[in-house]
């Protein structure tokens, strides 16, 4: 599918889910819907085996790890979330919940607030040794916003770094 295309069928949907506000959780739970329906259309395209490990760095709720380990059984799902040190609180709570009432067993959290320093240290790591950063799936969904970037070239050299 086009870009375009994708970006037309994002808009109906969000739209669509602004009205109704349904099957989402944690935080905005109306976006959850059309974002994880993007990130399965990836996983489908690239034909991403059901096995492996996947890591979800700022959980938050768990909406888009619980989906994860819920479409792939088989796949490990790691979920990153520091609700402790941030204005989430209860998300931990709020994602065992939903692994429970989706009969979800493959998927682990990890209370943990991981730095900017930090993150770039593994990634780092991760360069020189294909086995320090063990995923074949990373999700980064709205974190970061939480490292210290002072500009927009600052910003993509984060992100390059973490890709």
């Amino acid at each position: 599918m086009l870009l375009e295309e994708q970006y037309k069928e994002t808009k109906k949907i969000v739209k669509m889910l602004e009205r109704e506000r349904k099957d989402g959780w944690g935080y905005h739970p109306f976006r959850m819907q059309p974002r994880w329906r993007l990130i399965k259309q990836e996983l489908d395209e690239f034909k991403i085996l059901n096995a492996g490990t996947a890591i979800d760095w700022g959980s938050n709720a768990g909406y888009f790890s619980v989906h994860l380990a819920k479409l792939l059984p088989a796949l490990h799902v790691y979920s990153v979330e520091a609700e402790s040190v941030r204005e989430y609180k209860g998300a931990i709570a709020l994602h065992r919940k939903k692994m429970e009432e989706m009969n979800v067993d493959n998927n682990w959290l990890c209370g943990a607030n991981v730095h900017g320093r930090e993150f770039k240290e593994m990634v780092t790591k991760h360069k020189k040794n294909e086995n320090a950063f063990p995923f074949d799936i990373q999700l980064s969904l709205s974190v970061f916003h939480w490292f210290e970037i002072s500009s927009h070239e600052d910003f993509l050299e984060k992100l390059g770094n973490h890709l």
